[in-house]
């Protein structure tokens, strides 16, 4: 069975510290962080104490997720808007190095109306592709709602390198329009990491798998079974996470949720 994870974000205002041994005491071996200054620990120039609480949990950090806010800057006539947004993915790609950490995901770009794909944006990425090899990190480039998805299959289509794969994101991939229920179809052979959550079909609403309407059995023959050595990751902080349920109590249910989709892998 393949390793249950949960994203360090889980719905409740606690340390990370805490996070991460209420994240252990549930039963999960992996965990993955956003590297933004949300996360309070980065906020405060600590980031690089956060991979030795995940190690001293009893966990691992299976990857980091890079800020997505300026993603549109990658496909930018700006030179600054470009110089901005290779400095960010670059400094998430060396915390990654330093800390042994084996995948960055990042999006390709943010909000309804990206900019095109163009050579600039191609460039850019093949020099942080370029970065990500010599660091031995992976990138994970994530699917979007719909808009972006096109620039993930410029990427796929235009560069190769091991250190290039694909985050799957199930709630993404099913409020989608064009590309609806076609991520693994598509980009399936390159995945690396997972964000597994639940929607009612029509916001990303980071519910529990089992909590929305996405047919998972449907999900999990399209997974690559084979192929895919990573791990189960949820990332979920809907509602429920706070309503009803103690931060114990949502783990413990977060974990029976995450063994069930494990399950349905194994079939």
């Amino acid at each position: 069975m393949l390793p249950l994870g949960i994203y360090g974000w889980f719905g409740y205002e606690l340390p990370l510290e805490k996070r991460l041994k209420l994240i252990a005491e549930a039963g999960f071996t992996t965990t993955c962080i956003w590297f933004g200054h949300e996360e309070e620990m980065i906020s405060d120039g600590r980031a690089d104490e956060m991979p030795v609480l995940v190690h001293d949990a009893g966990l691992i950090l299976e990857n980091i997720h890079a800020p997505f806010w300026h993603s549109n800057y990658l496909w930018s006539e700006s030179k600054n808007d470009q110089t901005k947004i290779r400095q960010e993915l670059s400094n998430a790609l060396s915390f990654c190095g330093k800390h042994h950490i084996p995948i960055m995901v990042m999006h390709l770009t943010a909000g309804d109306t990206p900019p095109p794909t163009n050579r600039k944006g191609l460039v850019l990425i093949h020099d942080l592709i370029k970065m990500a090899e010599d660091q031995n990190v992976i990138i994970a480039l994530e699917n979007n709602e719909d808009y972006g998805n096109h620039h993930l299959d410029f990427v796929f289509t235009n560069i190769r390198s091991p250190s290039l794969g694909f985050c799957y994101d199930s709630s993404h991939d099913a409020i989608a329009k064009e590309f609806r229920g076609r991520a693994l179809e598509k980009w399936g052979p390159l995945l690396v990491a997972t964000h597994f959550s639940d929607n009612n079909g029509i916001n990303d609403d980071h519910l529990l798998p089992g909590r929305g309407s996405i047919d998972w059995h449907k999900v999990m023959k399209q997974f690559p079974k084979g192929s895919y050595k990573g791990t189960i990751m949820l990332e979920v902080d809907g509602p429920e996470a706070n309503k009803g349920f103690t931060a114990e109590d949502f783990l413990k249910y977060a974990y029976q949720k995450a063994w069930e989709l494990a399950v349905m892998l194994e079939r």
